[in-house]
């Protein structure tokens, strides 16, 4: 008995834990985009810097004898002016705003809240990968708690002819395989990530860095050594950048993946241990009262032990009695 009502704990807060890490995946597009976009805007802050360092090595104080002119003035500030505007055109928000709309959203305005995104790529994504997790949110409700959980209960308290210890054991039978499934994908995605992060973050950053080596190999040359430390000091910052949203954006997943694998791993283990409750423990858990509720067989063996009168031949029956 104390097995099955340790079980129903188990499983019931096991169920609830499932529903809660699936529901909160839902949200797990949604910030991936928000995380990518916030490293772009990264990306083009690290211009910024290098850029406006470069207007002030060519624009310095040292040669305000010589550039005093309006003319020297105003390339100084457009130079600013540029290496701002770069770092404008790639904020989070217009970023978020052009993947909607490259999603097939409809964007009136400059704002996000303006999207139509109706019939959408987009939102065909989003309601595909919200009813996945409610689907999933769901099988632990049902399994962990439904069929598993409140049977291991009631077997514990008290005999049911329909929900009993062989009613928890088939039902823990079935589903435990589908419950260690699932968990043990889970976990296997997200102990992958954990183990495997600073290897892709390394391939990330290398991958990059040749594809930007072989494209300014590709290009003209600057002789300016400004110019060049510039670049080469924009794309570092640019390559940390991006590739620390890209950790954010794995983290995540492998964060919601331990969080869902956990509790169905748990849960499918317990239902695995609960098939041998039935036959194991059989003699520790509730079982019918026969003095309050008689079989029909023992109906039939009373019946049969009552005496009937036999008539013996040449011997008169006893006469009726007149009450």
């Amino acid at each position: 008995r104390i097995c099955l009502v340790v079980s129903a704990a188990v499983l019931i807060i096991c169920g609830v834990a499932c529903a809660v890490a699936a529901m909160s995946a839902t949200t797990l597009i949604d910030k991936a985009f928000v995380s990518t976009c916030a490293s772009m805007q990264d990306v083009a802050g690290c211009v910024g810097g290098p850029c406006e360092d470069l207007c002030d090595s060519k624009f310095n104080e040292r040669n305000a004898a010589e550039q005093a002119s309006d003319e020297a003035k105003t390339s100084r500030d457009d130079c600013l002016k540029a290496c701002g505007g770069a770092a404008d055109a790639f904020n989070e928000e217009k970023c978020l705003l052009d993947l909607k709309v490259a999603g097939g959203c409809i964007c009136k305005t400059d704002k996000i809240a303006d999207c139509d995104c109706k019939k959408s790529a987009v939102e065909m994504v989003n309601q595909l990968w919200g009813l996945a997790c409610q689907a999933l949110g769901l099988l632990g409700l049902v399994g962990a708690i439904l069929f598993t959980g409140l049977p291991a209960l009631f077997s514990a308290w008290r005999y049911n002819r329909v929900i009993n210890a062989c009613c928890y054991s088939v039902c823990a039978g079935i589903f435990s395989l589908i419950f260690i499934g699932c968990g043990a994908v889970f976990l296997v995605v997200g102990g992958g990530i954990a183990t495997q992060k600073d290897q892709l973050m390394a391939e990330c950053t290398g991958q990059l860095s040749a594809s930007m080596d072989n494209s300014a190999g590709s290009g003209d040359v600057s002789d300016d050594p400004d110019a060049t430390a510039m670049m080469s000091d924009a794309l570092d910052c640019g390559l940390k950048a991006f590739c620390k949203g890209v950790e954010v954006v794995v983290t995540d997943l492998g964060i919601t993946a331990t969080m869902i694998g956990a509790p169905y791993f748990i849960a499918g283990i317990t239902m695995f241990a609960g098939c041998y409750v039935a036959c194991c423990c059989k003699e520790s858990i509730p079982k019918a009262d026969h003095g309050i509720a008689a079989t029909p067989t023992a109906n039939v063996q009373e019946k049969a032990m009552v005496p009937v009168a036999v008539p013996v031949e040449g011997v008169a029956p006893p006469p009726p009695n007149p009450d």
